[in-house]
């Protein structure tokens, strides 16, 4: 670390400081991603000067003993600053850090147990707010400049005593290391250009008014967020963190949002006004939102809005809770899009799994899309749900597109339904051993849909095993599959009522066996699914089988067998030969 400053002003002498001054593609947010703010993580520590803030006098190495003071002289220089605190008191706090282009970091560390003993790993020292109508800390960047201004946090506790924990807006970047806010309104505002980013952030046991959120984005602001947003409570939309007004929030692997609740929607996160969530693959680990409550909609996740978009992979949504999409919710035109790289796989879990998800009311789905939004799901998972639907979608324009599919051990009275105008389409799904209890108390197999209020349900090249057809009143257009029972369907190149031949259904082992009818059953349905759920290439043509209708496979897997050449050694290209 740096030298101790020079010439610091001790409590005692007179220290002026400015901090008294009065107040669509996700493309350029990756490319962030990669510049400043990795950037910064890695430099954050470098400082020109140091202060130290703890019970001890001066003979103890202290500057300072109370931290506003100590901020203040920070506050003052366009230097690096370093403010160091140790963990023998209970740092107050109620400051504003207001910051010109050009002015230097201010990092404040709580990794001391005194002022000259560095502590341990997982010494952190705490911070309470002193005043819970202002929030602990407040930090007001510049207006746009060519470089933002930087505010890292690192070992700390800040207890947010019933108010907000940190406030920020303007060209600043905050980073929040080894963190921990709780017991307040909320535990981070970004405002107003703002950029958030962590590595180890946990927001928990906040009471969130309607215009707070444990943690909240609006406006043109940007959020990278690897943490825990956990056991909070909110009186508005988004029992952990709402995004809002066009903020772009993306969610690091190991990032888990859990047992939250809202009493209107979005249990886990809430996402409108054209703000953006997106999901960082390509290092270990998943995303969890789980054990979520909205007592409105959207248990896990809801969108809404114009604009409004979420591009999720490396995501489990398990165990949440809502009266009308219990996993998710996609309303109002926002646009939902469930998938993975192309690989990664192998190395990293791509999860995308929705499971255990409940329903509140009835009817009510797991998935549910109204007014307009869409919902597409590509290799994706659903297992152990419990509802009326697995996806329901409703309004004129609504969609859910799923392909890929596998769908096991679901209780469900319908797989799918449409009222109105809107639209569901499966394709290359798997579906095995979903029922539902009927009125007599009996286990009755899931139906396949049901559009009797109006829309349009469709299934193509899929293996939907153990599935009742269509209710009284309703169609399904089902074209090249395995079916359980006809009844509603209207299709071609169906087989109803074989075996379709998969490992094992009874485990939720949905592979297809060498021996499995299935197998080159279907010609290329022209949709652009070109990778099954294992990320394996569509169409491989085995040759020991023979075309019934085309070499692709039905349901969510392609069978590969003990393969030596990925297109059966016929396309005549020998790129593809390995």
């Amino acid at each position: 670390m740096a030298m101790e400053m020079k010439s610091v002003p001790r409590e005692t002498d007179a220290a002026p400081g400015r901090g008294l001054r009065a107040s669509n593609d996700f493309a350029p947010f990756l490319r962030a991603l990669l510049g400043g703010v990795l950037l910064f993580i890695l430099a954050v520590d470098a400082s020109a000067n140091v202060l130290y803030v703890g019970a001890g006098g001066s003979a103890e190495g202290c500057d300072f003993q109370v931290l506003h003071n100590a901020l203040l002289v920070a506050n003052s220089t366009a230097e690096d600053t370093t403010v160091y605190l140790a963990t023998d008191m209970v740092h107050s706090l109620d400051y504003t850090l207001q910051f010109e282009p050009g002015d230097g970091k201010i990092l404040i560390v709580g990794n001391h147990l005194a002022c000259n003993q560095v502590g341990p790993d997982g010494t952190r020292a705490e911070i309470v707010s002193s005043d819970s109508t202002d929030p602990a800390l407040t930090i007001e960047g510049p207006v746009p400049s060519e470089e933002r201004v930087v505010v890292l946090l690192e070992d700390l506790r800040i207890d947010a005593a019933g108010g907000v924990g940190v406030h920020f807006d303007g060209h600043v970047q905050v980073h929040f290391r080894d963190v921990d806010i709780f017991g307040g309104t909320s535990g981070v505002e970004v405002e107003a250009g703002g950029l958030l980013s962590s590595e180890s952030l946990a927001v928990y046991d906040h009471a969130s008014p309607p215009d707070h959120a444990p943690i909240l984005c609006r406006g043109a602001t940007e959020v990278f967020l690897r943490g825990e947003v956990y056991s909070n409570e909110s009186d508005g939309n988004g029992g952990g963190i709402r995004a809002e007004d066009g903020c772009e929030l993306l969610l690091y692997p190991g990032t888990a949002v859990y047992d939250n609740l809202t009493e209107l929607d979005g249990g886990g996160v809430h996402v409108s006004g054209g703000a953006r969530l997106g999901t960082v693959f390509g290092s270990p680990g998943e995303i969890l939102i789980a054990g979520n409550t909205a007592e409105g909609s959207g248990g896990g996740l809801y969108l809404h809005g114009t604009g409004t978009s979420a591009t999720l992979s490396h995501v489990r949504v398990h165990s949440n809770f809502g009266q009308q999409g219990a996993a998710v919710t996609v309303a109002s035109q926002a646009d939902l899009l469930v998938s993975h790289p192309d690989a990664g796989c192998e190395d990293h879990p791509c999860s995308r799994v929705f499971s255990r998800n409940a329903e509140g009311s009835v009817p009510a789905a797991v998935i549910a899309v109204l007014s307009g939004g869409t919902a597409r799901f590509q290799r994706t998972r659903f297992e152990d749900n419990r509802g009326w639907y697995l996806f329901f979608a409703a309004d004129d324009a609504s969609v859910v597109r799923g392909s890929g599919l596998e769908i096991w051990d679901n209780r469900l009275e319908y797989l799918m339904g449409t009222a109105d105008a809107a639209t569901v389409r499966l394709e290359f799904t798997s579906t095995a051993l979903n029922s539902f209890t009927d009125l007599g108390g009996n286990e009755e197999p899931t139906y396949l849909g049901t559009n009797r209020l109006g829309g349009s349900l469709r299934v193509d090249a899929s293996i939907l095993a153990n599935t009742n057809g269509v209710e009284p009143d309703s169609q399904v257009l089902v074209d090249c599959a395995f079916l359980s029972d006809p009844t509603g369907v209207t299709g071609t190149r169906l087989v109803v009522g074989q075996d379709p031949g998969f490992v094992s259904a009874a485990t939720g082992d949905l592979h297809l066996l060498p021996s499995s009818p299935a197998i080159d059953y279907c010609d290329d349905p022209n949709r652009g699914v070109i990778l099954d759920i294992d990320d394996e290439p569509r169409g491989f043509d085995h040759r020991a089988v023979k075309n019934l209708h085309g070499p692709f496979d039905l349901g969510a897997d392609e069978f590969y067998g003990t393969r030596v050449f990925s297109d059966g050694f016929e396309s005549g290209d020998s790129n593809r030969w390995k």
